[in-house]
């Protein structure tokens, strides 16, 4: 198996998917979860402005709020009482793996963006 560089992963995401997962990360540790899992993620990407996923959902005239709903009720099924710095979850690392592989491959773009997320969602 390959080993990755987390930091190295974590650069090839755009401002606001790094934005989101540290924010996702924040939400985690206020939960005191163990791990930041791609709910946390998607998550806090849903409440910033002017990103593809919230693009997206315009487009589609989804209902937004029903999915926020849906991802706290997954999250509140999430195990907590950790003190300390949650971990990124194995789904988080494949997640972004698979977004920067099609971004970069697929695409040619010098970043994921969170279409590129849910896309390899």
């Amino acid at each position: 198996m390959i080993t990755i560089d987390l930091k190295s992963l974590v650069g090839k995401l755009n401002d606001t998917c790094r934005a989101g997962l540290e924010s996702g990360a924040g939400l985690c540790l206020a939960r005191t979860h163990y791990n930041v899992e791609v709910e946390h993620w998607i998550l806090k990407l849903l409440e910033m402005p002017d990103n593809d996923i919230n693009a997206l959902i315009e487009k589609f005239e989804l209902d937004s709020g029903k999915l926020v709903a849906d991802i706290n009720r997954e999250l509140d099924k999430v195990k907590t009482g950790n003190t300390r710095a949650p971990a990124l979850s194995p789904d988080v690392v494949d997640l972004a793996k698979n977004a920067w592989l099609l971004a970069s491959v697929e695409f040619n773009h010098p970043q994921a963006t969170s279409a590129h997320l849910l896309a390899s969602l």
